[in-house]
């Protein structure tokens, strides 16, 4: 047998015999294998057992040739780290076996680097008779290639004075075919160049893999010089509206050089209306003042340049343009005021009464009577008034010391009619009743005054105007020289005067209307001039002091002081920054207590240290604007008397802390900025709740709209809180999870049920009482938000028009006002506290 062909007798053969009794069965035994041979013993048997044997020698031939492979042994190669190959697939084939398996083997020497190694891959193979077969493939892994840049910036130009770490020029990024983490190294050359033009230096990137493979990248960096000078300003562009014959005066135009160096700029107007006041040549950073003069315009649109011009700056001339709309006038009504004037027991008061008409007039009538009877009137003068020129059968007046009345009278029939204009009509003259208790008022009212009647104008045309009539008086009081007040400072524990205060006359300081304004005299004192409403509130301010006031005078007060507080010095430097904020200058304006700043105040900046350096000051001379210098420290002094690089400033309104949007951070390199802040009023509310049922609102801008929070010191007694917009909402204290109201605010009304009595407290900054509450059609639940109470014509004066019914909730009880049918109203007043 060859090649382990099979011993079965099929294949190595049967023996043959034959029985005289049927055919003999056949068997046989294998023996052991001797030196490639065993013998094979046959035994043939009859049916009785009669038997005979026979031996067969079998012979097994060696197999002495292996398996072969049936494809090429893979060759020896060298490849890049990235391109090992993968291991061949080999088969095998044995003369005697047929298909033999295959084993693999791998086995790697490392080399000089992670990614330089040589890989040794060995096929084997064996057959049955222990032939056996090799194929090896010797593979040299080496790294050759440096890292790619899949990023090199390109060349960047960084402006004068700016930053140009690769954060802002660019950063490299790169890849290698082998290494997952190659370096990245960056060094900059030398610079070269001058701070006037510019500096250029190479930023060289190189990438070096972990088998030190290095590529570089080049990025060229240009830092930009200062160049020449370059003028900026702010703001670029006006967009002015006024009123036809209005002269709008103190706009400013701020000029820079960009990068803060002084040169010299003048500066011309395109067109007449817009008329530059500042004096030149002047040196930058600087304010140019200019003017807008309505008063020989029409309405419409207009346009103006104005024009900066320096020789030194490469963008001269910078043209600032200003688009003006002039809005046409409209002439007020007719009008006639009377004076209020001091005066003493036994005295003399003069009494001037001014008019004010826009046609020519024909004929003027003012009767005027006067209560109580504290005065005698004496007579009339017309000297120095606007109708001075009118003869004197032309002009006139009538009186009665018994009804206290007196007639002027002004008929042009042979002079010029009276030209439309503002001014002086008369002054009357009165004695004083030298028994008067003091201090006293008497008015100084219209009157009606047969066959003439009331106070009326007649103009060319014959025509009747009624003209609106403000009534005057004379304050008495037993003083020798009546004065209203002064406005005076301490000094060293005793008050001094203060001359030339402004004072103001508000009827509601800062939120109502200016009635008189005027000068503090050599002692510091002022009168109340022309003023018909009272209480009154005065307020008093001069450049080098935080204002003062004295709320809430009546006439029957006198010797009101206005104290007034010097502002501490600021010691000025050649470092600053110069903040400001305003519609004229900025985007935003800066308030106190909610209100554009008054013209008066004072603005100061701090450094936030204590304690703090007084580093800026500005009087504001224009509602709610302010352009503040904030100053340096001075080197050349030993104390710190500046703000220092990265100082937090601090700004305060008339002494008290205001509240910007951000931290502000004085540096040197900000030329300007634009700061808004504000100064809020705080106030507290206290609102008396019943047990049972409440309608209830507030005034105030609370801190957090949570109702939780709002309603937090009354809650153990609040069974319900309802509240509505276009639908009703809830909350329900045991059941919050599913309640819908969840927020309070000042605008709107709501019903609060409770089972005993509390008071509620609010606090909050006040909300000013014309506030816009918008309102659906059909039912509102809102607030009240003035701090008096109104009727409800009156305090819904702004929707009445559309106002179908009003209720209010006391105690137990509703009232309503019905706007169709105010007769049947039981609402007579909207009260602060209720909704």
């Amino acid at each position: 047998l060859t090649c382990g062909a099979s011993s079965d007798p099929d294949n190595t053969g049967y023996p043959e015999a034959t029985d005289n009794c049927g055919d003999p069965i056949y068997t046989y035994v294998d023996g052991d294998m001797v030196e490639g041979s065993f013998t094979r013993t046959w035994t043939i048997a009859d049916i009785c057992d009669n038997s005979i044997t026979c031996d067969q020698i079998i012979t097994v031939v060696e197999d002495l040739e292996a398996p072969v492979f049936d494809q090429e042994c893979p060759v020896d190669v060298t490849v890049e780290c990235d391109a090992v190959p993968d291991a061949a697939v080999l088969t095998a084939t044995d003369n005697c076996d047929g298909a033999v398996e295959v084993t693999f083997n791998e086995e790697t020497t490392a080399g000089n680097c992670d990614d330089n190694y040589t890989i040794v891959r060995t096929w084997s193979v064996v057959d049955s008779y222990g032939n056996s077969n090799e194929c090896s493939q010797q593979i040299t892994v080496q790294d050759t290639e440096g890292p790619i840049f899949t990023l090199c910036p390109d060349d960047f130009t960084v402006p004068y004075g700016g930053e140009y770490g690769p954060d802002i020029t660019g950063q490299a990024t790169i890849e290698d075919n082998c290494d997952i983490s190659p370096t990245l190294d960056m060094v900059d050359g030398d610079m070269t160049g001058d701070e006037l033009n510019g500096y250029t230096f190479t930023r060289t990137w190189t990438a070096t893999d972990i088998c030190g493979n290095v590529s570089e990248c080049i990025q060229i960096i240009t830092l930009e010089g200062m160049g020449d000078p370059f003028l900026v300003a702010n703001p670029e562009s006006f967009e002015i509206e006024v009123t036809e014959f209005d002269l709008l005066e103190g706009q400013m135009l701020n000029i820079f050089e960009r990068y803060d160096r002084q040169v010299q700029i003048s500066a011309v107007s395109t067109e007449p209306w817009l008329v530059i006041t500042s004096s030149f040549p002047v040196a930058t950073p600087n304010v140019i003042f200019f003017n807008i003069d309505a008063t020989s315009i029409l309405y419409g649109d207009y346009t103006a340049v104005i024009s900066v011009t320096s020789p030194e700056a490469q963008n001269s001339p910078l043209e600032i343009p200003v688009q003006l709309h002039v809005d046409p006038f409209i002439a007020p009504p007719d009008s006639v005021w009377v004076s209020t004037v001091p005066a003493v027991p036994g005295g003399k008061a003069v009494v001037p009464v001014y008019f004010k008409n826009n046609d020519p007039l024909s004929r003027i009538n003012v009767p005027i009577e006067w209560t109580p009877d504290h005065l005698e009137f004496d007579s009339v003068s017309f000297v120095g008034s606007r109708v001075e020129y009118i003869s004197d059968f032309e002009k006139g007046y009538s009186f009665s010391n018994i009804l206290n009345q007196v007639q002027i009278t002004v008929d042009p029939t042979f002079s010029s009619y009276v030209p439309g204009g503002r001014g002086l009509l008369a002054r009357m003259y009165f004695s004083v009743n030298g028994d008067v208790t003091t201090p006293a008022f008497t008015a100084l009212n219209a009157a009606f005054i047969a066959p003439d009647g009331y106070v009326y104008f007649e103009d060319e045309d014959g025509e009747e105007d009624i003209p609106i009539y403000t009534p005057g008086g004379v304050v008495i009081d037993d003083q020798t020289a009546f004065i209203c007040g002064s406005v005076v400072e301490v000094i060293d524990g005793i008050k001094v005067p203060v001359e030339g205060a402004t004072v103001e006359l508000w009827d509601d300081f800062p939120v109502g209307a200016l009635q008189t304004s005027e000068l503090s005299d050599v002692n510091g004192q002022f009168a109340c001039g022309t003023l018909g409403i009272v209480p009154f509130d005065a307020y008093a301010y001069k450049e080098g002091y935080y204002p003062g006031m004295v709320s809430d005078i009546d006439f029957g007060t006198l010797g009101i002081e206005i104290l007034l507080t010097r502002v501490p010095e600021v010691v000025e430097s050649n470092s600053w920054v110069l903040y400001f904020s305003g519609e004229r200058l900025g985007s935003c304006q800066s308030y106190f207590h909610n209100i554009p700043l008054p013209v008066g105040s004072v603005v100061d900046a701090y450094t936030n240290e204590q304690p703090g350096i007084h580093c800026g000051t500005y009087y504001v001379d224009f509602a709610g604007e302010y352009s503040m210098s904030v100053y340096g420290d001075n080197p050349q002094t030993s104390e710190k008397d500046g703000a220092w690089e990265g100082d937090e400033i601090k700004f305060f309104i008339n002494g008290y802390p205001a509240a910007t949007e951000e931290p502000v951070y004085w540096s040197e390199s900000v030329l300007s900025m634009e700061i808004c802040f504000d100064l809020f009023r705080v106030e507290t509310r206290i609102i008396e709740l019943n047990a049972g049922k409440n309608l209830i609102s507030w005034n105030l801008d609370t801190p957090s709209d949570d109702i939780e929070m709002l309603f937090a010191d009354v809650m153990d007694n609040v069974t319900a809180i309802l509240g509505f917009e276009q639908g009703g909402y809830t909350y329900d204290p045991t059941y919050p999870e599913f309640s819908n109201l969840h927020y309070a605010d000042h605008l709107h009304g709501y019903w609060v049920e409770m089972t005993n009595p509390d008071v509620l407290t609010i606090t909050g900054s006040p909300i000013a009482p014309t506030t816009p509450i918008f309102l659906e059609s059909e039912w509102n639940l809102v607030s009240y938000l003035p701090d008096m109470a109104y009727a409800p014509a009156e305090a819904l004066a702004s929707v009445h028009d559309q106002l179908d019914v009003v209720f209010g909730w006391i105690g137990d009880d509703a009232f309503g006002y019905e706007a169709a049918h105010p007769e049947y109203a039981t609402l007579e007043s909207m009260e602060p506290g209720y909704g």
